[in-house]
Parts: structure tokens; C-alpha cells; sequence
């Protein structure tokens, strides 16, 4: 891959673009495979009614906007191929729809003319789209531990590996950055070895429902209601319904072992919070091993559950509990 850089400094002439389109101030790439990311240090603003930020001139260009909204070509980029790569809600806030992927997708498309459009959708993998219409579903991989930060760059830099720089077919492409960024997760280690030699790690079928998650927690004090919460959302955000006696059943009910064993039968899976050791977190989590629901039991690094079963899962950290809870409710 070859790349030339301009910094952009006063006087510096632009390797990159013609005079007319020269943006005086950003930063300027050339290459023939490109990735602009949008980062809080290029982040596009506006000056004089000319959008400044990250210019860049390539073959094929690998847009990962973030949380940035501004299209790849208003600051006068240019690709001969583009590939756009967005999780959901960036999707969403990119294109200003809401709730119909295609119609997001499409605006996308329309709005940067760009070849590849990649969604990631949490636990789900994602989807390529290609501007003939076709669609493509992004294989997801389990990984026993579960590491959030910096997935989704992993992903989009693999991904620009395989399609802009050795020309790989975009859901080719796709499938592969899926399993390398599900191996970084795992394993939180750079470089990522973009071969697949060696690897194992098991598909996750997401062509089924997610089902509902029962949330068994103590909730005596302020750190335990606000762990309750905390998991509701992250599972609410992947999509999963959850049921917590703390937050849904009624004042005065909460404590209720017919209400708790009723919804923990309807439940796909069960994580458990067993911080606090009680004894009423202990009985939820003997009802899910008697129902033989699988069950995710986060426990601190140091601390050992007082209970273990054939379907128990035990992790010491938040995002991996969160993902393997939402991963055993796919039913």
C-alpha cells in the first residue's frame, strides 16, 4: 500500500488534491487503499462553508464515520471504490432515518456513491450490502472473554486489509474481519493475525430469536442496584429483553419465589450477579440449574461462586457476562 501524507501546513503544497479542491488546514492522504476513520482529532468542522477534517484521494476508501455524520466526500475525498463500515445506531445517525436498515443503507449509498455498505449488528455479526442490490449476513464468533474496546476498529481496519488491499470479495472480506475482531475481543492482543490458520472459534447461529434473560442480583444497596441497571441496559442495547424481580415485579413482590420461578421459566437464560454471596441469589440460580436454563454467573476475580452446574458459565468481568448472557438467550 502506498500512501502520501500532507500535514496541511502553511505553504506546504497538497500531494493530494487539485488546487481547486485543496482544503488549506486538513489533513490530506493519497494511496491506493485508504482508511479514514472518524477520529475526534480529524473530526470535520466547518470554516468559511467549506467542511475541513481528514481529506483523502484513494482507489478504494474504507469510511468508519463513528460518531461523526459529515459524508466522505463533502470535505472533496475522493475514492474510486467506497466501502462504508457503521454499527446501527451510526447508521441511523448518518443517514437520518430510523428503524428500516435498507432504507438507511440505501441513503447511505445514494449520498457518498459508495460500492459497500457493512453493518455491524452486535452480537448478530452484521450484513454487507453491495450497490447491485445483493446482501450478504457476517458470520459472528463466540469467544470465551469478551473485550468492547477498540472491536469495532479491528473490524474495520481488517476489513480494509482484505477488500481494498487485496481485493477480496466484500462479504469475504466482511467474514473474515468478523473473526479477527472476535479474536482481538478474546484475546486483546495487537496485531491480529489476519490469516485464518489456527482458529477455532465457534459460529454463533443468528438466524435464531433472542430470547429473554432473567437477571438475578442482590439490590440491598446503591453498587448493586446500580449493577442491575447497568446490565439491563447493555442487554436492552443488544437487543434482549430482560427481567430483573428488582425492577419488574411489583412493591412488596419482588421477593416472591412463584413470581421469580414463572419468569425465569419463560427466560432463555439466566445471568447471575453473585457479588453479594445471599442467599436469595442462591436460590434464583439453584431454580435455573433445577429448570436447566444455561446460566452466565459474574463473580469477582477473586472470589469463586459457591455454586456451580453443568450449564454454568462463570466470568470475572461485566462485558463478557453481558455477552455471553445475550449469546445463550439466542434460542
Amino acid at each position: 500500500m502506498t500512501v502520501e501524507a500532507d500535514g496541511g501546513a502553511d505553504g506546504a503544497e497538497d500531494v493530494c488534491l487539485p488546487g481547486e479542491q485543496a482544503v488549506p488546514g486538513a489533513f490530506h492522504v493519497r494511496g491506493e487503499a485508504v482508511v479514514r476513520f472518524g477520529f475526534r482529532e480529524c473530526r470535520s468542522w466547518r470554516r468559511d462553508d467549506l467542511a475541513t477534517g481528514a481529506v483523502v484521494v484513494a482507489k478504494r476508501a474504507v469510511y468508519d464515520p463513528q460518531r461523526a455524520t459529515e459524508p466522505f466526500r463533502a470535505n472533496g475525498s475522493h475514492a474510486d471504490e467506497l466501502a462504508i463500515v457503521v454499527n446501527e445506531p451510526e447508521l441511523f445517525a448518518n443517514s437520518g432515518t430510523a428503524g428500516n436498515l435498507k432504507e438507511a443503507v440505501q441513503v447511505l449509498m445514494d449520498r457518498d456513491d459508495a460500492a459497500v455498505v457493512v453493518v455491524r449488528s452486535g452480537i448478530g455479526g452484521g450484513t454487507v450490502h453491495l450497490r447491485d442490490g445483493q446482501d450478504f449476513v457476517i458470520p459472528a464468533y463466540r469467544s470465551e472473554k469478551v473485550f468492547r474496546i477498540g472491536v469495532g476498529d479491528v473490524f474495520t481496519a481488517l476489513f480494509a486489509l482484505h477488500w481494498a488491499e487485496r481485493e477480496a470479495s466484500p462479504e469475504d472480506a466482511a467474514a473474515l474481519a468478523s473473526l479477527a475482531a472476535s479474536e482481538y475481543s478474546s484475546t486483546r492482543s495487537l496485531p491480529v493475525d489476519p490469516s485464518l490458520d489456527g482458529r477455532s472459534l465457534p459460529i454463533l447461529e443468528t438466524d435464531r430469536g433472542l430470547g429473554d434473560v432473567y437477571l438475578a442480583a442482590g439490590t440491598m444497596g446503591t453498587g448493586q442496584r446500580w449493577l442491575v441497571e447497568e446490565c439491563r441496559q447493555a442487554l436492552s442495547n443488544l437487543g434482549v429483553t430482560v427481567f430483573s424481580p428488582f425492577l419488574h415485579l411489583p412493591l412488596g413482590k419482588e421477593g416472591r419465589a412463584d413470581y421469580m420461578i414463572e419468569a425465569m421459566k419463560a427466560s432463555a437464560a439466566v445471568l447471575v450477579l453473585a457479588d453479594d454471596g445471599g442467599s436469595a441469589t442462591e436460590f434464583e440460580a439453584g431454580v435455573a440449574a433445577t429448570l436447566n436454563k444455561p446460566m452466565v454467573v459474574l463473580t469477582a476475580p477473586d472470589r469463586a461462586p459457591s455454586f456451580r452446574w453443568d450449564k454454568c458459565k462463570v466470568v470475572d468481568d461485566l462485558s463478557s457476562a453481558i455477552m455471553n448472557a445475550a449469546w445463550e438467550a439466542l434460542s
